[in-house]
């Protein structure tokens, strides 16, 4: 039924930018490039997988879907987020969609959720969520975005909502997440002391001051056992991380061993499962690392394409002005994918990945508009509107503050 939900979606997603290319609304941006070549790469995998095998399995059809579902929908976003308004009504929704998250979570902790890690001896919680892995990546975009719509608010408000979502990423004990919230933390104390000066500077010393009382704190609320659960595999060199020092080990050494096309255009999805099916023992379906599932799934290809994506994001993000607040929480997502794209892989999880898409997308089209309008903009100054000037006689000079 999921499944099906999305291949609605997508379908629906394809016919907006079908309509915005006809009618020429489209202004080629990095993310219509990356998802370009994201589709071409699909393209180039399917095509490979039944020329070989002679049909493509529902089960690679449908992790191919997903990746289509966010490839397509960053460059939809892209190119809806005409107005700064456009892009805060689509934040909104960002912070809502965690927030639903949040609540799912932390009911399920108290009143009996799913728990992926009952059997290590772990009190832990993704509600009515399938698995912890992409969901945190939710939830930590949707806390920065909390703190970003908030940033002029007086109220503490948006502080405690952005700490409902962290603290339901942390009843997931997912470690990738945790990962990712102290990069994060990290990332807004250094911003902190380098723009202290800054005007907007509350939403992260409030953010800082709870981050400061939780680790205090935590010896109270968290339990110890738990954690060390959660933590103690680190010491086993073939188990450590879930089994992913053993299974990124055999998924270099497959591909290491296969025939050179292999090795160009991949084994696809189905063929990277079966793989670490035979090796591991274990029915894990991915390599739990973008890169390295890029690199299985499409070979070269894949990872050329994965390294387009990357560099992208990564270039686009530091070309923000790192003083400026969209500069700040950009970062932040960025971090947080990172983090669990190497930790955990997200290329095939369309929640995730349609969180860090949508918000970089919205943040980088609100500090383009900013950039068009120039110092008057920056300065907080409004230009004067073409109409008011035909209507009433100019003034030598005119200027609103």
């Amino acid at each position: 039924m999921l499944q099906a939900v999305r291949a609605t979606l997508l379908v629906l997603l394809g016919a907006m930018a079908l309509w915005q290319v006809s009618r020429g609304q489209v202004k080629i941006a990095g993310f219509h490039i990356c998802g370009l070549a994201g589709l071409a790469f699909l393209g180039i995998t399917v095509t490979k997988e039944l020329l070989v095998s002679g049909g493509v399995s529902m089960t690679s059809l449908g992790s191919y879907g997903q990746l289509a579902y966010w490839i397509v929908l960053s460059m939809v976003a892209a190119s809806a987020c005409e107005t700064r308004r456009h892009a805060i009504t689509i934040l909104y929704g960002v912070a809502a969609g965690a927030l639903a998250s949040a609540v799912s979570i932390e009911l399920g902790y108290f009143v009996g959720g799913l728990n992926p890690y009952a059997s290590d001896n772990v009190s832990a919680s993704v509600g009515w969520f399938h698995t912890a892995k992409t969901i945190t990546g939710v939830l930590l975009t949707g806390s920065v975005v909390l703190l970003y719509l908030g940033r002029k608010s007086r109220s503490w408000w948006p502080t405690l909502l952005a700490c409902v979502c962290i603290s339901a990423s942390v009843m997931t004990y997912a470690r990738a997440g945790i990962v990712a919230l102290i990069a994060t933390v990290i990332w807004f104390a250094c911003w902190f002391l380098r723009f202290h000066r800054s005007r907007a500077r509350r939403w992260i010393s409030r953010m800082l001051l709870v981050a400061v009382a939780a680790a205090c704190c935590a010896p109270i609320f968290v339990q110890s056992e738990s954690w060390q659960s959660r933590w103690e595999d680190l010491d086993d060199p073939a188990q450590a991380g879930s089994g992913r020092a053993t299974f990124w080990r055999i998924a270099l050494d497959a591909y290491a061993a296969g025939q050179p096309v292999e090795q160009a255009f991949g084994f696809g999805y189905e063929g990277m499962a079966e793989r670490l099916l035979q090796d591991y023992g274990d029915d894990i379906k991915h390599t739990h690392n973008d890169l390295l599932d890029s690199m299985m799934v499409g070979g070269a290809v894949g990872v050329l394409w994965f390294g387009l994506w990357v560099s992208y994001v990564i270039s686009k993000t530091l070309s923000l002005p790192l003083s400026t607040v969209e500069g700040a929480a950009a970062v932040a997502i960025v971090l947080i994918y990172l983090c669990h794209s190497q930790l955990t892989g997200q290329l095939f999880g369309t929640d995730s990945m349609a969180s860090y898409v949508v918000t970089l997308a919205c943040f980088y089209r609100i500090d383009s508009l900013r950039r068009e309008r120039g110092p008057v903009w920056q300065q907080g100054l409004h230009p004067v509107r073409p109409e008011f000037l035909r209507s009433r006689p100019a003034p030598a000079f005119v200027a609103f503050k």
